[in-house]
């Protein structure tokens, strides 16, 4: 067994394991150790611990050698508590550990473990004689920069030094000492003792810190050496170029590796073509391709770096570049994706003969049993739109429907965006209702910008239509978003349309900014209703922001600076108005409330105490949105007696049957007043602003109710 082992014959191994315990000869701890190490290598670890569960179950004693296998494995793992139960069942086998358990216990712990952990691990291994090396001085340094204490890292350092101990890449690495530094520090100048992994350490630390002229002496240094570069020098030094925009250097030492007989792989080629295509330099991306093309090296490339390199293909206008791309990739047994054939169809979309070369790619994804997904569509939609095609682009669209794709809301919104600067109203709203018809949530700048747009479209009833679907949609509304609603509400005359929206301030419990707060007191200035002014002016208060003041500043005509100075310092102050007065007076209007409607005031009074000042305002606040709606109605009733002869008989009853809570339930999704068009359309020679605004869709009993139910079942205990 152990002849097949080191013969790395594992094949072997395992049929000789198999046979000893057929033929009835009982395995012992040498056999099994050597099987562990053969799965070891093979990277079977699941194996490894099975078959110590095995030797538990029948009384074989594990050896150092046996936990130097386990916990190596668990290293590899990352499982630092299996790891320290294994120490411990060793312990407990009276089994001594030795230097190499604990730097491969220490090794384990350095990425998971907390700090305290892995010091007290080494204090053992002190405790017990044995004296650490250059590896357990490397986890330890290692395990403290990774939890930023470097000064214990530093202090680790020292002691390692103090014990003559030298350093090796990966401490001084791990330390920020590298390049030319860390060779001075190695106490080896000329790098005489330095092998290959030691130099790419060094020069991958050169690059981190742009030391580029240290990088290619480190390079020359170790050529000396007669350390010769690997793939990997190669790759860190190219990459380094790249990175740094030097081109023409790295073309020159890609040539040079080229030179040295090392093979390039697919990583250096994405990295040398990747940087080509982003620099525009077609020539050298075909001469590259063309390499790959006719290379007797099999260049496989991975579905990343595929990815990569349409995706950087694809933003050069030349669409044939991308295509050369695809075809040359194509020939290698590399990994074709769907996020590949997103790149090239939203290019090629864009390009010529379109039709032809959608068809052809859609029909090789189908060759090559790649799915069609809605993103295929998507891109190709997309395409069309930055060609800026909108037949096509709706043409595309209407076919991902057809074939049974659902759109992405990525996909909704750029047709939404690509039409509003068309200007076709219809057409945006058309696939704006999408979101809403394939119950897909659009994005909050999505939201933003369908307010945006209908607000700038200046028809009134869509406003208030598209915000009670982006509600539904669950879209919570910014006070930004608010204040531009209202905002185009006060510009078209409709007081209350701008009142409905200000009431969402304290129904959504949204705080109004101060450019909110200044809007509203203008609107105050412009209202008759004195009532109503001291109803906003007190929420405005209720909000932290002393709204009086800067309402009688503003009705006096002073100038703007006393104006500015007043909304700095308002920018600045909250309201410090007494909490308690407030919120006995908030307390003593709700319950009356209560008692007025029949509620269950026991359910309210085991709650009352209770509740915050600010849950308390809330309910002020919906009782003041109910004050308006009854006012409202005796409004409507009023209108309807000295208008009587004027008003036919069907729009009587639609009047009598009216109330803004009815309407509401009712209808949710269409926010046009059905009501004020019959007014509209059957009162003759009424003076308008006799007239009630369009509708008061929030002045509902069901907002009270839900709002009245949520604050009280949270039974805030504060």
């Amino acid at each position: 067994m152990s002849t097949a082992l080191n013969l790395g014959d594992l094949t072997n191994l395992r049929n000789l394991f198999k046979v000893m315990k057929s033929r009835g000869i009982q395995p012992n701890t040498v056999s099994y150790n050597i099987m562990m190490s053969g799965f070891a290598k093979l990277g079977s670890r699941q194996n490894i611990y099975s078959l110590h569960k095995e030797m538990i179950n029948l009384g074989i004693k594990s050896s150092i050698v046996t936990y130097t296998i386990l916990l190596a494995a668990r290293a590899k793992d990352k499982h630092f508590l299996d790891a320290l139960r294994y120490y411990r069942m060793m312990l407990e086998e009276d089994i001594k550990p030795d230097v190499q358990i604990y730097n491969v216990l220490l090794n384990v712990l350095m990425y998971d473990s907390d700090g305290h952990q892995i010091i007290k691990i080494y204090e053992e291994m002190k405790s017990r004689g044995i004296k650490p090396t250059v590896l357990t001085y490397n986890s330890l340094i290692r395990a403290m920069i990774l939890r930023e204490e470097k000064e214990r890292a530093k202090e680790f350092f020292r002691e390692m030094e103090s014990e003559g101990i030298k350093p090796n890449v990966l401490i001084l690495d791990s330390l920020g000492i590298t390049g030319l530094d860390a060779i001075q520090k190695l106490q080896d100048s000329n790098g005489v003792n330095l092998n290959l992994l030691d130099y790419n350490t060094l020069l991958r630390g050169c690059l981190k810190k742009s030391e580029y002229d240290d990088a290619i002496k480190i390079f020359n240094i170790m050529q000396e050496n007669e350390v010769y570069p690997s793939l990997a020098t190669y790759t860190i030094l190219t990459g380094a170029y790249l990175q740094n925009n030097e081109i023409e250097k790295a073309i020159e030492l890609f040539n040079r590796m080229k030179n040295d007989n090392v093979s390039p792989d697919s990583q250096i080629y994405t990295f040398m073509i990747d940087s080509l295509l982003i620099h525009k330099n077609i020539d050298e991306t075909y001469k590259l391709l063309s390499e790959i093309t006719n290379s007797k090296n099999e260049i496989k490339f991975k579905k990343s770096e595929v990815i990569r390199l349409f995706d950087s293909a694809s933003k050069l206008e030349n669409s044939e570049v991308i295509e050369k791309l695809f075809h040359t990739i194509s020939k290698t047994e590399s990994q074709l994706s769907n996020v590949a054939f997103e790149k090239i169809l939203w290019r090629v979309a864009q390009g010529e003969n379109y039709e032809k070369k959608i068809d052809y790619y859609l029909n090789y994804m189908e060759k090559c049993n790649i799915p069609t997904r809605n993103t295929i569509y998507g891109s190709i939609i997309e395409g069309f739109i930055q060609k800026d095609d909108d037949k096509n682009s709706i043409f595309w669209y209407k076919r991902m429907i057809d074939d049974g794709f659902i759109p992405m809301g990525k996909t909704i919104f750029k047709m939404v965006q690509f039409l509003s600067k068309k200007n076709k109203f219809n057409n945006v709203l058309k696939y704006w209702n999408d979101f809403y018809n394939y119950g897909i949530k659009p994005d909050k700048d999505d939201f933003n910008f369908i307010i945006d747009y209908c607000c700038k479209s200046g028809r009134e009833y869509i406003v208030s239509e598209i915000f009670s679907q982006c509600r539904e949609m669950g879209f919570n509304p910014t006070s930004g978003n608010l204040l531009k609603i209202m905002q185009f509400y006060f510009k078209k005359s409709k007081v209350m349309k701008v009142i409905e929206f200000w009431d969402l301030f304290y129904v959504l419990r949204i705080h109004p900014r101060l450019d909110v707060i200044n809007f509203m007191v203008d609107f105050c200035c412009t209202l008759k209703d004195k009532k109503l002014v001291s109803q906003i002016l007190s929420q405005c208060n209720d909000a932290g922001y002393d709204a009086y003041s800067l309402y009688r500043l503003k009705k006096s005509n002073k100038g703007t600076d006393e104006i500015n100075a007043l909304l700095n310092k308002l920018e600045n102050t909250n309201n410090n108005s007494s909490e308690k007065n407030l919120y006995e007076k908030n307390l003593e209007v709700i319950e009356h409330w209560i008692n007025s409607r029949e509620k269950k005031s026991n359910l309210f009074s085991n709650f009352n105490k209770n509740l915050k000042l600010s849950e308390i305002q809330t309910l002020r606040r919906v009782l003041n949105i109910e004050e308006r709606a009854i006012r409202k109605r005796e409004k409507l009733t009023d209108f309807l007696q000295k208008n009587k002869s004027l008003l036919d008989p069907g729009a009587q009853r639609n009047l009598k049957s009216w109330t803004p809570y009815k309407k509401y339930i009712k209808n949710t999704n269409n926010l046009k007043d059905d009501v004020n068009s019959n007014i509209e359309e059957n009162v003759k020679n009424v003076n308008s602003t006799n007239i009630l605004s369009e509708n008061d869709e929030l002045l509902v009993d069901s907002i009270i109710d839900a709002t009245f139910n949520s604050v009280i079942e949270q039974n805030v205990t504060d």
